[in-house]
């Protein structure tokens, strides 16, 4: 078993990069899923169904969440890669 000081010694240097890189991915699939989310209210807006009223309760509440998750990991203030 590693006692503390040989972990610490053993571990790997931070890469700030990696990591920008990761959230600028994430960034960039939640604005793509939103931005389809909000392609499918468009359309069920202009044809409603059945259970139009459901789904687009359902669509904006998805947003929202996706929305507020950018807002909190401060993912709505990275720029282009």
């Amino acid at each position: 078993m590693l006692d503390a000081d040989s972990r610490t010694m053993n571990r790997q240097p931070l890469r700030l990069h990696h990591h920008e890189s990761v959230l600028h991915q994430v960034r960039e699939r939640l604005l793509t899923e939103i931005t389809q989310l909000e392609q499918r209210l468009a359309t069920l807006r202009n044809h409603p169904g059945e259970h139009a009223g459901l789904m687009i309760n359902t669509y904006e509440r998805m947003i929202a969440r996706k929305k507020h998750f950018m807002a909190t990991w401060q993912l709505t203030d990275i720029g282009p890669q």
